[in-house]
């Protein structure tokens, strides 16, 4: 695979790591920006839901199935992949389609970087959180956490699918600390009802963000993913 990402560059200087844990690739994301990632072969639950829940700039996550027919991108697309293409395939059309993934993601980032309900405002690109235009200090965990529930208004986020996106999964997170991370996410961004934005806790399940009927919503984030066996990842640091 490496081999075919230096035909679809050619003379390009192209570095490449390549992961074969799940783990190790999740650490590797969250300490430095990649161009893209090339997943093979697996769905990686963790990746995708960081993914969905971090901020700042994000590298598009392209993956590659040996499928026999179509049907089977389509749990790869649902689970927040921006692109799928079935193997084999040939260097000149990996190469565009990861040009095409790269455009749209640097477009996105322009344009879907923000949550905007009430008096909240979210700002993916640089984690910053204000409520009525007053900074709120955030820790990168509390962030992530308030992007998942500030994009799932109205939807119980449970808490196993809360700690696999902010932990990770390989993570073993005590139902008390998720408790403990809540109430202080709670308490800093007011979310009591004051402000019309309430964060219930529904009983053995999870947690659900409720707000006043008349804010305007986010657009809805795909579900999580389930968890499946990891398989090998390349990814391209960015320059």
């Amino acid at each position: 695979m490496v081999a075919l990402l230096h035909q679809c560059f050619g003379l390009l200087h192209l570095e490449v790591e390549v992961f074969h844990e799940e783990l190790r690739l999740l650490r590797a994301v969250q300490r430095r920006s990649y161009d893209f990632i090339l997943v093979t072969g697996t769905k990686p639950a963790s990746l995708f839901s960081w993914h969905a829940s971090t901020h700042g700039p994000r590298a598009p996550i392209i993956v590659l199935v040996n499928a026999p027919n179509h049907d089977a991108m389509i749990p790869y697309f649902e689970a927040g992949a921006d692109d799928v293409m079935i193997e084999p395939v040939s260097p000149r059309e990996l190469e565009i389609r990861i040009n095409m993934a790269m455009r749209r993601s640097a477009l996105d980032r322009s344009t879907a970087a923000r949550i905007n309900i009430g008096p909240y405002c979210l700002d993916r690109v640089s984690g910053h959180a204000t409520v009525n235009d007053h900074h709120i200090h955030l820790t990168p965990r509390e962030f992530a956490t308030a992007w998942l529930l500030f994009s799932n208004v109205g939807k119980c986020v449970a808490r196993d699918k809360l700690a696999h996106a902010i932990w990770g999964a390989e993570i073993d997170v005590a139902t008390r600390t998720i408790e403990q991370h809540i109430y202080k996410l709670r308490k800093k961004l007011h979310m009591s009802g004051q402000m019309g934005v309430t964060l219930r806790t529904v009983y053995s399940r999870g947690y659900k963000l409720e707000v006043n009927a008349d804010y305007e919503l986010p657009k809805p984030q795909p579900s999580m993913p389930v968890r499946m066996p990891a398989q090998p990842y390349l990814v391209v640091p960015a320059a």
